[in-house]
């Protein structure tokens, strides 16, 4: 074993010794090293400080045996490489993700093609691409990615994840300007705000809300691209664009902190070179994301999501997040409803839970409308028009001084003050004149409509917090359901520090 890894045609690795530094470690491996838990990989190869690679070596042909140890190793050194092996089979993981495997014979009888790969294996953006492309032996179906079936990968990835994220904020400098327990709190918040952000976000995506499938799949394509490019300021840019995103339209919690991250990431946009390392905390999580599949939670998650948002919530994160030494870090469905005390759902008030999950989605389903769904465009041949308005059930469309009127389904004042925005920003279109795609694909949002909603849900919030007795819910009864909540000594104190 160790001549393989010493060998100049394949590893050529040399023997390490155990009292070297960690930050001087290169090209080496080192044999039965401890871990911070005690126990003991049989091998660990370090190609640089931050490419380290446990090795467990098992019997021949008891090579299956030794994944799960493998696996607790990387967890162990908060590394994702792992190779496994019986000396005759090699095998070469991310994460669980078995990327390759090779069999002495083939190693022997084709060297150049195993030195290929173990170059390309330890190139720090491997660990990345690696994600993004169907390489190795392992695909996985979308079922297989279902947090519900990988409760203890997703609870041990999220642990890994969130102290990572965490300390490469720090390392990278991010809070240099504030002292140690500012730093420490900032770390704390700005972590735990993107990672929500960003699981609420793939919710959405596995869901097939609106068009955030469609352009997440944009983005992976776009970060594979960019990843091969080495073109880490465009990986920022697309980073931003989905943190914007979610920060404006999902989860509004945390607005400074967001602000404050967005203009790093701006400074960091405009280096003139960026390194994987100023990408590597947001390749992390949206990594991690691409790696579940979040649609066997969609209630729970829209439930949780109408809680963050509300004022409540805001303020009891807020509070919590000060603590300079958190315990685990822990994000998951249930963890989330203990660290942010989710009112406890009984037979008496699951109605009202039932509820917000269906205005939430209601709310939600609001952003998916366009034009095309409420004016009839059918027989409209001009695909460019100079001027339009809105008259009587219509919409006129102009042309060279012609008129085509497009008959209003339905929403007749949502159609007017869509229109009233549009003639007021011509800028919504490429050219000067109006496209008639284009116009058939505007948004028209109710943003009335969601606010009146909105209201709503953060009224049964307040209710299922603190225990309101109410018989009904409807969004008809929202006055009455106010009135009754404004009566409880909870009241007042809330609205005071929310």
């Amino acid at each position: 074993m160790k001549d393989c890894l010493k060998s100049a045609e394949l590893f050529n690795l040399k023997d390490g010794l155990n009292s070297t530094p960690l930050e001087k470690r290169k090209s080496e491996f080192t044999e039965e090293s401890k871990t911070k838990a005690a126990r003991r990989a049989d091998i660990i190869i370090y190609i640089n400080p931050e490419i380290i690679i446990p090795i467990e070596v098992e019997r021949h042909e008891n090579i299956d045996a030794g994944l799960g140890q493998l696996l607790q190793y990387q967890a162990d050194i908060d590394k994702k490489y792992g190779i496994l092996t019986d000396g005759y089979r090699w095998r070469f993981y991310n994460n669980a993700y078995l990327l390759k495997e090779f069999k002495l014979d083939e190693i022997f009888s084709d060297p150049e093609l195993f030195i290929d790969f173990w170059k390309e294996y330890t190139k720090p953006e491997f660990y990345y691409l690696s994600f993004f492309e169907e390489r190795g032996q392992l695909k996985l179906l979308p079922s297989d990615l279902l947090v519900e079936k990988r409760r203890q990968d997703f609870f041990n990835a999220i642990t890994t994840l969130i102290r990572g994220f965490k300390n490469k904020l720090k390392i990278e400098g991010y809070f240099k300007d504030f002292d140690k327990k500012e730093q420490e709190k900032k770390a704390i918040e700005i972590t735990y705000a993107y990672i929500i952000q960003f699981i609420l976000y793939k919710t959405l995506v596995d869901n097939d809300f609106g068009k955030f499938k469609k352009e997440f799949e944009e983005k992976v394509e776009a970060i594979q691209e960019c990843l091969k490019a080495k073109q880490y300021g465009k990986i920022l840019a697309i980073i931003e664009e989905i943190s914007n995103t979610i920060s404006k339209n999902i989860y509004r919690p945390f607005a400074k902190e967001q602000k404050f991250i967005t203009g790093t990431l701006y400074d960091l946009i405009h280096k003139p070179k960026n390194d994987l390392h100023d990408v590597s905390p947001w390749l992390d999580i949206f990594v991690f994301i691409k790696n579940y599949n979040f649609a066997n939670v969609k209630n729970e998650i829209l439930y949780l999501l109408s809680l963050f948002n509300s004022s409540i919530i805001e303020k009891v994160l807020k509070s919590n997040l000060k603590s300079e030494h958190e315990k685990g870090y822990l994000i998951s469905t249930t963890s989330i409803k203990q660290f942010v005390r989710i009112p406890i759902i009984t037979e008496d008030n699951q109605f009202i839970k039932d509820e917000i999950i269906k205005k939430t989605d209601e709310m939600l389903a609001l952003e998916d409308i366009a034009l095309a769904d409420l004016i009839d465009f059918s027989g409209v041949m001009i695909q460019k028009f100079d001027d339009m308005e809105v008259a009587g059930d219509n919409l006129v469309l102009e042309k060279d001084g012609k008129q085509i009127k497009c008959k209003i389904k339905k929403d007749k004042n949502l159609v007017e003050k869509t229109i009233k925005d549009i003639s007021e920003n011509k800028k919504l279109f490429k050219e000067k004149q109006i496209i008639l795609s284009e116009l058939k694909s505007l948004p028209a949002i109710d943003f009335e409509k969601q606010k009146e909603i909105k209201d709503y849900i953060d009224d049964l919030g307040f209710v299922l917090y603190f225990g309101i007795p109410i018989k009904k819910v409807g969004i008809e009864r929202a006055k009455e359901i106010k009135g009754e909540y404004e009566k409880s000594r909870f009241y007042k104190l809330i609205k005071k520090y929310a």
